[in-house]
């Protein structure tokens, strides 16, 4: 794996970050602080003129056929601005499950759509397939139990639902506003993002694919793991330049706070968390489309399981060199935080991926 950017995916970035620092900055993150979908049509039909939602979706069905890594180059700078629409859940995580796992007739159906822009999805991995009942009866499959957390429900058309048939895992597609669906905010801290609890009562679904789908959950679940990285990645190298731009303005005793050899190690310390944290989910994004099933596995699992240690102490770092401060509304700083410590609890904590990665020490 070659670490340094391509010229394209420099272009990329650069694209990306002049669209959100124009049109969707950190105030927009306030304006939809209490918005369920979290997304404004503008700014979605931005992305999708940036081929944003089709970037992994090939040629045949609309996009442009890119890899999972140029996907994290767009996820770090959306990390950046803690942009709060629904990129990683419906333009990765939804759209890779459903190439993996349906068939033609579903591809035909559902990619073009989701390269357009016209639909939006999420997915529901967090609680276990075991959790939700599939029964089915006169043709139709039906759904209940609880979900919980989900991510950016109220923002999308459908959720893409794992559940157990006999003895596989399949994937189940329902409609967000269908009849037995119940979405319910997620008591949370963060409002950076949108979480759901989603309950389904004999819920009519639609099922993907003509035969198991465990290794195409696998592989979703390893996304969702990346791409949380990937945004948190964005997220902590911001609020490190918030904090140093403050150490640098700051002064006490005369001097900027940031002279100080104390706040200087602080400082190198969240450097150094982030630089081994990008460093490993470049590799675990690569992974997902040029290593291995378990070599993917591993790596989304390495990098997972090191920035929900490592992530929440960035936040607190830079809350310290603010000082009380930072918590105020007016202040930026404050909503990084909340960020960095709400992915610490998504797509699996760190005791969650150590122990994945004891099973395959030990397997």
């Amino acid at each position: 794996m070659d670490f340094e950017w391509t010229e394209e995916q420099d272009m990329l970035r650069e694209s990306v970050r002049r669209f959100v620092d124009e049109n969707a900055p950190v105030d927009f993150v306030r304006d939809r602080w209490d918005d369920p979908a979290g997304v404004t049509p503008g700014a979605w039909k931005g992305l999708v003129d940036l081929g944003v939602t089709g970037l992994l979706i090939p040629e045949t069905f609309g996009g442009i056929g890119l890899s999972v890594l140029d996907m994290g180059v767009v996820l770090e700078e959306l990390g950046r601005v803690l942009h709060p629409g629904p990129v990683l859940s419906s333009a990765l995580v939804a759209t890779r499950l459903i190439a993996a796992t349906g068939n033609e007739a579903d591809c035909e159906s559902w990619l073009p759509r989701l390269a357009a822009g016209e639909v939006r999805l999420t997915v529901a991995l967090e609680n276990g397939e075991d959790a939700i009942r599939a029964d089915h009866a006169n043709g139709e499959w039906r759904l209940s139990g609880q979900l919980a957390p989900v991510l950016d429900a109220a923002g999308c058309d459908a959720i893409l639902v794992p559940a157990r048939v006999e003895k596989s895992l399949r994937v189940f597609l329902i409609a967000c506003d269908a009849t037995g669906v119940a979405l319910t905010p997620f008591d949370q801290v963060d409002g950076t993002r949108r979480l759901f609890r989603i309950g389904l009562n004999a819920a009519p679904a639609a099922l993907l694919g003509d035969g198991c789908a465990d290794s195409a959950i696998a592989e979703a679940k390893d996304l969702l793991a990346m791409g949380l990285v990937a945004d948190a990645v964005g997220a902590a190298g911001r609020a490190l330049e918030l904090a140093t731009e403050y150490a640098k303005e700051r002064e006490q005793f005369g001097r900027p706070i940031g002279s100080f050899q104390s706040l200087q190690h602080l400082l190198v310390d969240m450097l150094r968390d982030i630089e081994l944290a990008r460093a490993s989910v470049l590799y675990a994004l690569w992974s997902a489309d040029a290593a291995t099933p378990d070599e993917r596995r591993h790596s989304a699992a390495v990098a997972k399981a090191f920035a929900a240690e490592a992530f929440p102490g960035i936040g607190a770092s830079a809350i310290q060199v603010f000082g009380g401060i930072g918590y105020t509304w007016e202040m930026d700083i404050h909503l990084y935080d909340k960020r960095l410590s709400s992915q610490a609890l998504l797509g699996g904590d760190a005791t969650h991926h150590l122990e994945t990665l004891a099973t395959i020490a030990i397997d």
